[in-house]
């Protein structure tokens, strides 16, 4: 399977965590959204709904350094910053979601 970047060995109590990712294929989808998204970003088209989808990710990816890696904190909280932030100025194309 094509590989962007080689990731370091887990850390053992995520072990369990990134077997149910791997066997589930979740993580195959999670780099087709993480695709599907940078090619919305470049041609800035749906950039709004995808800036929902990866906001899943992003507290995801959060809760994953909380729980089991802390020292990748800090780049989680910037993916999530930057997802909230592209959210934020999007929040015109939000309005009849959040019409009550």
């Amino acid at each position: 399977m094509f590989t962007y970047i080689e990731l370091p060995a887990p850390p053992f109590d995520a072990i369990p965590y990134w077997q149910a990712l791997t066997a589930s294929k979740t993580i195959v989808l999670v780099g087709i959204i993480e695709t599907l998204a940078a090619i919305s970003l470049i041609i800035n088209s749906y950039v709004a709904l995808m800036m929902l989808i990866l906001l899943s990710i992003s507290v995801n990816a959060v809760l994953y350094h909380i729980a089991f890696e802390p020292a990748g904190l800090p780049l989680g909280l910037i993916l999530l910053g930057l997802n909230l932030t592209l959210i934020y100025f999007n929040k015109n194309k939000y309005k009849e979601l959040l019409k009550t």
